[in-house]
């Protein structure tokens, strides 16, 4: 039986972000409440370095689960290596607290803390 999410992160994992993308694409369509999707289609927009794109599914992601402690990293992350540290700052720290004991929150955070 197809499994249309496994296909998608087995796609991914093969680096075949395009392909993973429109299956996501497709799923998100379908069930936009999903923050799953949307993260995923953002990780593969990043992996293709569409960061506007990418951008805008963490957010989607985040309208629905303001706690995505993943979205919030990579946001953070996307800003911090755009210069824009006080955002970057603002989403990580939201990922902390999120997780507490997340490490790379953790991480991000001591790093643009240093930075």
């Amino acid at each position: 039986m197809y499994d249309p999410v496994r296909k998608a992160r087995d796609l991914m994992h093969l680096g075949k972000y395009g392909a993973a993308q429109k299956i996501y694409q497709d799923l998100s369509k379908r069930d936009p409440k999903n923050d799953r999707y949307h993260f995923q289609l953002g990780m593969c927009y990043l992996a293709d370095e569409l960061l506007d794109n990418a951008k805008q599914e963490f957010e989607a992601c985040l309208q629905i689960n303001p706690r995505h402690t993943e979205a919030l990293i990579e946001l953070g992350d996307i800003h911090f290596k755009a210069g824009e540290d006080e955002t970057a700052l603002n989403y990580l720290a939201r990922g902390v607290d999120a997780d507490p004991n997340h490490a790379r929150a953790q991480t991000y955070l001591a790093r643009l803390h240093e930075h």
